[in-house]
């Protein structure tokens, strides 16, 4: 007999197909499905409100990144890879002038993410051995 696969959104059909059945009550559907009792009240809360929909998993992204680098450094570190791509960002930073740079101060905690995002290369990783 094969294994039977399913997905979780099948299992929170299933769980809410039972719940709105009144055959279990919700401490005994939520022993049979392996959840705790918030995560089966968290369901059928879902489902009450939004249907079907409700059920599906939501984006554990933040709504925003206070510390995100600003768009207009990014493309500006992005140029100037671009043109200087055998360089580390510090060095292009420190002979760089600001004004070039469209951003007034130290880049140097500006690493791969920016570069990575837009495609480029993230540079190779660097092992530091330790002394002794």
């Amino acid at each position: 007999m094969p294994w039977s696969v399913t997905s979780p959104m099948d299992q929170k059909t299933q769980f809410i197909a039972d719940y709105l059945r009144r055959n279990f009550s919700i401490s005994e559907l939520c022993t049979q499905f392996g959840i705790s009792r918030k995560t089966g009240y968290k369901w059928i809360d879902r489902y009450l409100h939004d249907g079907p929909q409700g059920l599906e998993d939501l984006s554990r992204a933040p709504y925003t990144s206070p510390h995100r680098t600003p768009p207009h450094v990014e493309a500006a570190l992005i140029e100037l890879r671009t043109h200087h791509p055998g360089r580390q960002e510090a060095a292009v930073g420190a002979r760089t002038p600001p004004s070039q740079l469209a951003v007034a101060g130290p880049i140097d905690h500006l690493r791969d993410p920016q570069a990575t995002r837009h495609g480029g290369q993230a540079p190779p990783a660097t092992r530091h051995r330790p002394s002794g």
